[in-house]
């Protein structure tokens, strides 16, 4: 194992595929390293240009729980050897729904998931103080933000915002921020009433007060026509199983009012991803391999396996399975 080595380039074979890799160190020099090569870079999380191209994000609306160090690497590698992507509509892609609470670093990426959007007392809105989807349930949040779009290709419902009062902030906290607790500077917007929060957020004041007052009517009868929040069973187990008659129902009326700023978190699962074959041997775009080079993890395309949605432990479950495969495969029939 050498850490500390940033790899450049893939060394190609004389007789077409990939014969190693080239390297710098952290002193500044090159080496080549020759072998068969394992693509295990994960996702593109924080490349501006890859999230924008392939998963519909702009620059500055990047959110990830995932390091930093995520820039797409392998996707870069691979494609410069001759692979091929394989690029999903990215509203199907699984990921969070969550806030910033600081800028990032490697060790912290700085976002954190907005868990407290199920529980009662608080709806997720978009500029025009609307809601849009069931807001309990963190995948309609973000198909609708990033699928819905104008005739420009812009979200229809970004920038969104969780707004709830202060029984949410009694009774639930934020995040590290206990019941009643004060939250961090900046993160939280407050307001003595809806419309002096939407002025603060810059967001439609009718449409809010408008959305609350429907809103309000909804989680007194425990029933959501609108959207469905609370009918989803996820999002009741995560609700407040205590407050009824929906635990993911409450009123928004109490001042005062809170928001804070939300965003789409990538989970190091983009929307593209290398092409893989049998013990995941890079296919170019003939769908012939690429001998000697393999992608494994979240760097590869997830979409022939994904299924109908997305379970906790599916990424690392399938690094660990096609890791094993391509190193074995690597090792028995590459020279």
């Amino acid at each position: 194992i050498q850490p500390g080595h940033d790899v450049t380039a893939l060394l190609p074979s004389e007789h077409g595929g990939v014969a190693g890799v080239r390297a710098r160190r952290r002193d500044g020099t090159e080496v080549e390293l020759h072998g068969a090569v394992v693509l295990a870079t994960s996702g593109y999380d924080w490349s501006p240009e890859y999230m924008e191209t392939y998963s519909k994000t702009p620059a500055d609306e990047l959110a990830s729980i995932a390091p930093t160090s995520l820039t797409g690497d392998g996707i870069a590698l691979a494609t410069a050897a001759g692979g091929h992507l394989v690029v999903m509509p990215p509203q199907e892609v699984a990921c969070a729904i969550g806030y910033r609470v600081a800028s990032p670093t490697e060790e912290d990426p700085g976002c954190r998931t907005a868990y407290e959007c199920m529980l009662p007392h608080a709806f997720i809105v978009d500029a025009a103080g609307k809601r849009f989807a069931d807001d309990a349930f963190f995948r309609t949040i973000s198909t609708a933000v990033i699928g819905d779009r104008d005739e420009r290709g812009k979200s229809r419902h970004r920038p969104f915002y969780l707004v709830f009062d202060e029984q949410h902030h009694r009774r639930y906290g934020l995040g590290t921020t206990p019941p009643g607790g004060a939250y961090p500077d900046g993160l939280v917007e407050h307001a003595s009433t809806l419309a002096e929060l939407a002025v603060k957020l810059g967001i439609d004041a009718d449409g809010l007060v408008g959305t609350a007052e429907r809103f309000n009517a909804f989680a007194l009868s425990g029933v959501d026509p609108d959207h469905g929040r609370g009918s989803n069973a996820v999002s009741r187990r995560y609700g407040d199983p205590s407050h009824r008659p929906n635990p993911n129902l409450g009123t928004v009326a109490e001042p005062p009012f809170h928001a804070v700023r939300l965003y789409t978190l990538s989970a190091a699962t983009g929307a593209a991803g290398i092409a893989t074959g049998l013990h995941g041997v890079v296919l170019s775009a003939e769908g012939k391999p690429v001998q000697g080079l393999y992608a494994v993890g979240s760097c590869a395309s997830y979409t022939p396996t994904c299924g109908v949605g997305y379970n906790s432990g599916y990424s690392l479950s399938r690094a660990l399975t096609f890791g094993y495969l391509a190193a074995r495969h690597a090792a028995t029939h590459i020279q």
